[in-house]
């Protein structure tokens, strides 16, 4: 499903993110670094860079993505994060831009939290901003009768998937973490002729791509196309502007 190269040109949104996540993380001298959902990798390689005595392993469920990580010098496994469990000396877990995709992510996150070491650190980031246009986009199409029963269920559904800022705040501090949970909005600036379309197709519209063919797939590009320019205009200088609101969440356990 996913194409490690096209998800790099998608990597100025998610290097923000994860340099504003990470800066958050005090720990000093961890053990056992996890990057959950590490993709390509490149983000994970410079957790090992901060932690050269750590043992810094990325999981991942897609081949491509780990065998591009491992490109980068980063120790990556193929798992499903769904099935994961941390080690006893696991004192730094992140989850960067993955943990919206599984509907259950809060019973794992509980899960995970409750077997980190005194001392560890927990952040993960996610968007946050259901009901922007893209979304808004993305899931009317998707929900068309020609397209529903084909690819509805490969919409990213934040509204029905994301919880609000408190319930990530109640549980770090049900598992004896001190929680920090914010959110911030990033902007971005992108340049060329239906530049926010070729953005996405690196990522978010990665699962619909896999799901069509060759020709549903020009026809699926045909719809969303004009809505997608209708939402997002490009002004004059042919650039189109985008904002992403993030929710960040970081907790440290001092002792349980």
């Amino acid at each position: 499903m996913w194409n490690s190269e096209e998800y790099l040109k998608y990597s100025d949104a998610q290097s923000r993110a994860f340099e504003d996540l990470s800066a958050r993380i005090g720990a000093r001298n961890p053990r056992r670094v996890v990057d959950l959902g590490c993709g390509p990798g490149d983000l994970t390689a410079a957790l090992a860079r901060r932690w050269p005595q750590a043992q810094v392993t990325g999981i991942d469920s897609s081949p491509a993505m780990v065998a591009k990580a491992r490109e980068h010098g980063v120790q990556a496994e193929i798992g499903d994060i769904r099935e994961w469990n941390p080690s006893a000396d696991t004192d730094v877990l992140l989850c960067h831009t993955a943990i919206h995709w599984v509907p259950e992510h809060p019973e794992l996150m509980a899960s995970w939290l409750h077997a980190l070491p005194d001392g560890a650190w927990f952040g993960m980031c996610s968007p946050d901003d259901a009901g922007d246009g893209i979304h808004s986009v993305m899931e009317e199409v998707a929900d068309r009768p020609h397209w529903r029963e084909l690819i509805s269920d490969c919409v990213l559904r934040l509204g029905e998937v994301m919880r609000p800022p408190d319930v990530y705040y109640d549980i770090l501090e049900q598992q004896g973490f001190r929680p920090e949970v914010w959110q911030s909005r990033h902007w971005r600036c992108l340049h060329g002729k239906d530049a926010l379309l070729h953005d996405l197709e690196a990522a978010p519209l990665r699962p619909i791509r896999a799901r069509l063919d060759d020709e549903q797939w020009e026809a699926f590009r045909a719809e969303f196309a004009p809505l997608l320019r209708k939402a997002y205009p490009e002004h004059p200088d042919g650039t189109t502007r985008l904002s992403t609101r993030m929710l960040f969440v970081v907790g440290h356990r001092t002792q349980r």
